[in-house]
């Protein structure tokens, strides 16, 4: 089972936020998140750990089962 980037692009556009908008969301409850570092999540080149992952479920109004999938990818987009 792995970090699935997509629920944070999609949760992020359904709240219709830039990276910006989003990271002020974020530090508004604790999360101390900046551009790059949510752009580096957005593309699958890190992960936040789970603490910020419960944040992140809890600012984007989503369940904490939707930031995981279990289809061996990591987030990472297939390869065909």
């Amino acid at each position: 089972m792995g970090f699935n980037k997509q629920t944070l692009i999609v949760s992020r556009e359904k709240k219709g936020w830039s990276v910006n908008e989003a990271t002020y969301q974020f530090r508004s409850v604790g999360l101390k998140v900046s551009h790059p570092t949510l752009k580096s999540w957005e593309d699958g080149k890190s992960e936040p750990n789970g603490s910020e992952i419960a944040l992140l479920a809890m600012v984007y109004g989503t369940s904490l089962k939707n930031f995981f999938q279990n289809d061996g990818t990591n987030g990472k987009d297939k390869k065909s």
